[in-house]
């Protein structure tokens, strides 16, 4: 049995960008001016932990447009 277990899923930047649902360069965007989710450089590689991901997007949520 061959089996490789991930405790945290990591993401490269391209598949960060297709789990949001946003393009490469809004993601980016987002990690030069802020507003993104924290990341991790490994070399020159920028990753993402999948955790990371979702806490953002839950983060996000929202009832109303009408304020926070």
């Amino acid at each position: 049995m061959n089996q490789q277990i991930e405790l945290f899923p990591i993401l490269s930047g391209p598949e960060a960008a297709q789990f949001l649902k946003l393009s490469e360069s809004t993601l980016a965007k987002l990690r030069h001016f802020g507003g993104g989710r924290q990341y991790c450089t490994l070399g020159r590689r920028i990753v993402y932990r999948r955790a990371d991901l979702e806490r953002w997007l839950n983060d996000r949520l929202r009832r109303s447009t009408s304020g926070r």
